[in-house]
């Protein structure tokens, strides 16, 4: 079906023409031998390295039919020509991966083997990157690789020859490049942290750091280019799957592993254990495997970037010199701290505030709310029809002084800075004599600051409307250190210090640090009706007087304008705190700016906006009021719903379904006429029955995993048959994902001809009256896997079927008993639901916002 692949240097040169030269990463080529008699002697032919051998014997690579070879040192990027012509296709495929493969390597040879003078071991060959041209081949390499014990899902390692192994086709054009490149990038980090291992063994064996590493470098979004890699963005997932673990006590404390801790779980095992152990001892559901793995990759791979980008970069350099440890096989948490000058609990505190300033504020527990940070406001626009444009000298203005109320002075100014640079018109005056004001704020503050913290004073502040004194221990990088206090802050950033808060502590001594209108202006910023009264004796008041009625309209301009910004970068929530949250931020805008233009002219957007985050509060009000399992929401957003079938009414949640995929039971054991369409019914702490039967669960679920343990009864006459099929992403027209019993796993999509299915082979027989213990877990990416009593059995990719329906479905002339039924994911909730919709037209009317 496929030609053998030739030598490969001289397949990339048919291709582009290209010189020897350029493939001399790839292979040594022999010195020409001058004859002494020959004026026009004719070199020996190449000899083949290791290399190449390796890969033209190769039992899948060597059958394949290459297209395409891109120089993208220290990769060979490698492409295989698919059965069917596909214009543009090279073209695509070398642009969304060869560019960035090659900056990769580019970054790490910078920023850690020069950095670091890590010389290496042997020239090395490059790292060949094969990219296959169809699902049906990636299955082929993982099925190849799994003979050796290990797997993988979009991106595999062949450890011989050493080649990474992923796969495009058509289906895969629609997902962003970013999304589509980031599985292979972090292969190829992981693989150029490997492989410059210094020290014997298999490699560095700080698992967090190859990890956290390999995240941290291949970072990008959706819109940067290769070059942004010299500055990687922080990991935006990793932070989406640690900001659920943040806002309570009792779950951050457990989840959020501290450094040392982190460093020194090397193993799987080792890593599993410490998770685990610090649920059971904080009385918390015990998270599965890979929600262990994935938490605390997330965590690894914001340490780094806060190791790195952090604190002004102050750890930067050290951490590299850690990394050149950890590939000489040195290091440890006690290496780390003293390797970085700081210890780990000091670390700890500073990276939780860093975290919380990534996710905007107030996040963390205990943490001020706060204005979001610069690059969190410079998220992408979600909701563009909210936002309102900042183009004239007016806007530009309220937004300064808005965020200057907040306490973000520096901020403020360079948000003025910016509009006297891109206006051409407007009063520049007038933005000028605000800028002045503005740094004359900032130099006050600062000053004030440093005084404080130079005689460790105190500070009087409000949090969640209870006003506390904390005193200062040191101010570093634009971030106060405070000592122990009855709120728990242990680090406050400058930038969350109001103006009102400034105002009263500075207090009567203000003039010591700034202008003698300073105390006024900060006040008139906060809203207070009598700040005039600071201007009472004070000769040069630099115009605040005068200006005092138009900066206090301008505060409430600036504050709506941000809000409307804030509300056009963020999604709706999944969850029903946020998303409450969010409708309550849209109603007191609407109550308290409504009159405004700004606002005025954007309430039907408001109103659909409210009205999809009214949606979700609904929908899980709904979800716990309408249900009789035990449901439970969990901090990734996924709901879990668990049956002991110890009461008659949780029966109500399984709705039976009559002549469901009845052509099944044709092609099977007849069952009598009177076990036609029986049903379960709850008894004795099982949900059991015989005959035809099919029940779906009342809710539809997005990627789910479903946990269940079953048996069959024996047979009076000693025979009997039966079997069970449980099916999720059921789209209810027989498209769905299903196990029979502890054998089969298949997958169908029917509109799109989907099909596949992983079959046992030989005898069917299980042991009646024994129970079962099944789990079927879809990964939300590609495939879903059947496990039984503890092991997986086997693995399907699931096409197009991501969420739907879950159901049972039995066929049997013996009695069936399901013990357990356990549903966990996100819920998929109906659109059409009239109940629901006059709920939301009552809180939008409550709120000012009615049609």
């Amino acid at each position: 079906m496929y030609s053998k692949l030739i030598t490969l240097p001289l397949t990339l040169r048919r291709t582009f023409g290209a010189s020897l030269a350029a493939f001399a990463a790839l292979a040594a080529w022999a010195p020409c031998a001058i004859g002494a008699q020959d004026e026009t002697p004719t070199p020996p032919p190449p000899q083949e390295t290791e290399l190449e051998k390796a890969l033209r014997t190769h039992a899948l690579l060597g059958r394949l039919k290459t297209e395409h070879g891109a120089e993208c040192p220290p990769f060979l990027f490698v492409v295989e020509r698919p059965r069917r012509d596909e214009p543009g296709r090279l073209e695509q495929v070398s642009e969304t991966f060869a560019p960035w493969l090659q900056k990769l390597g580019e970054v790490f040879q910078r920023e850690f083997v020069l950095y670091n003078k890590l010389e290496p071991l042997a020239k090395p060959d490059p790292l060949p990157v094969y990219l296959l041209a169809s699902p049906a081949g990636m299955r082929n390499a993982v099925r190849y690789e799994k003979e050796r014990g290990r797997f993988g899902e979009r991106v595999i390692f062949l450890d011989e020859p050493g080649v990474l192994v992923t796969y495009f086709d058509a289906n895969l054009a629609r997902i962003p490049k970013n999304v589509l490149r980031h599985p292979l990038l972090v292969a190829a980090a992981t693989r150029l942290i490997e492989t410059n291992h210094r020290a014997e063994g298999a490699g560095p064996s700080e698992t967090w750091m190859v990890r956290g590493l390999a995240r941290y470098l291949a970072s990008h979004g959706p819109e940067t280019t290769p070059a942004d890699m010299d500055d990687p963005p922080f990991d935006a997932e990793a932070l989406k799957t640690l900001r659920p673990f943040l806002g309570d006590l009792d779950t951050r404390a457990t989840f959020v592993v501290p450094l040392a801790e982190l460093v020194d779980a090397r193993t799987a095992d080792a890593r599993k254990s410490l998770v685990r152990q610090r649920a059971m001892d904080a009385s918390l559901p015990l998270p599965s495997f890979e929600d262990v793995e994935e938490l605390l990759d997330a965590q690894s791979a914001l340490w780094l970037h806060f190791l790195f980008r952090g604190r002004g970069s102050r750890y930067r350099a050290a951490t590299q010199r850690y990394v050149a440890k950890v590939l000489h096989g040195k290091g440890g948490a006690a290496e780390l701290a003293a390797t970085l000058g700081a210890a780990t609990t000091k670390l700890d505190a500073e990276f939780l505030s860093y975290i919380d300033n990534l996710a905007g504020g107030g996040v963390v527990a205990g943490a001020a709310p706060s204005v979001r940070r610069k690059r969190e406001s410079e998220a992408a626009i979600v909701h563009g029809e909210v936002g309102v444009p900042i183009d004239t000298d007016e806007q530009f203005l309220a937004m300064a002084l808005a965020r200057a109320r907040a306490g973000q002075v520096e901020n403020a100014v360079m948000t003025l800075e910016d509009g006297l640079e891109l206006l051409d018109t407007g009063d520049r005056d007038r933005l000028a004599r605000e800028l002045e004001r503005l740094r004359a704020v900032s130099e006050a503050r600062d000053k004030y600051l440093t005084d404080v913290a130079e005689r460790r004073g105190k500070l009087r502040l409000e949090r969640d409307g209870k006003r506390l004194t904390v005193q200062v221990a040191a101010l570093e990088d634009g971030m106060l250190r405070l000592n122990d206090n009855d709120a728990g802050l242990t680090d406050l950033p400058v930038s969350r210090i109001t103006a009102l808060e400034l105002a009263r502590n500075m207090g009567k001594k203000a003039a010591d640090y700034g202008p003698a209108w300073i105390s006024a202006y900060a006040l008139l910023l906060a809203g207070e009706k009598r700040w005039d009264k600071k201007l009472e004796g004070v000769a040069d008041d630099a115009g605040v007087r005068s200006d005092g009625t138009e900066i206090t309209r301008l505060v409430g301009t600036g504050i709506a304008l941000t809000r409307l910004d804030d509300l056009s970068r963020r999604p709706v929530p999944i969850d029903a705190a946020d998303a409450d949250e969010m409708a309550s931020v849209i109603e007191a805008l609407w109550k308290e700016s409504g009159s405004l233009a700004p606002v005025r002219e954007r309430k039907a957007a408001l109103h659909a906006l409210a009205t999809e985050a009214l949606g979700v509060v609904y929908a899980w009000q709904g979800v716990e009021e309408s249900l009789a399992g035990k449901v439970r929401r969990l901090p990734s957003g996924k709901t879990r719903v668990t049956y002991a079938f110890d009461e008659a009414g949780e029966a109500a949640d399984f709705l039976p379904v009559k002549d469901y995929l009845q052509g099944r039971r044709d092609e099977r054991f007849e069952v009598p006429p009177a076990m036609q369409n029986a049903k379960l019914t709850v008894r004795g702490g099982n949900f059991e029955g015989k005959g035809a039967i099919c029940v779906r669960h009342k809710l539809a679920f997005e990627a789910p995993t479903v946990r269940y343990e079953y048996l069959y009864a024996r047979s009076a006459k000693g025979g009997g048959q039966a079997t069970i099929l449980v099916g999720i992403c059921d789209d209810r027209k027989a498209s769905y994902i299903g196990a029979w019993d502890i054998f089969d796993l298949e997958a169908y999509d029917l509109p799109t001809s989907f099909a596949r299915t992983a079959f046992h082979e030989g005898e069917r027989l299980i042991e009646p009256v024994k129970a079962k213990k099944l789990e079927i877990r879809h990964d939300g990416k590609g495939t879903v896997q059947l496990w039984v009593g503890g092991r997986k059995k086997r693995e399907v990719e699931v096409g197009p079927r991501l969420e739907g329906s879950v159901f049972v479905w039995i066929h049997s002339t013996v009695s069936v008993a399901i013990k357990s039924f356990e549903i966990e994911g996100r819920v998929v909730f109906p659109q059409d639901d009239p109940t629901r919709d006059a709920w939301i037209a009552t809180r939008l009317a409550e709120a000012g916002l009615g049609e």
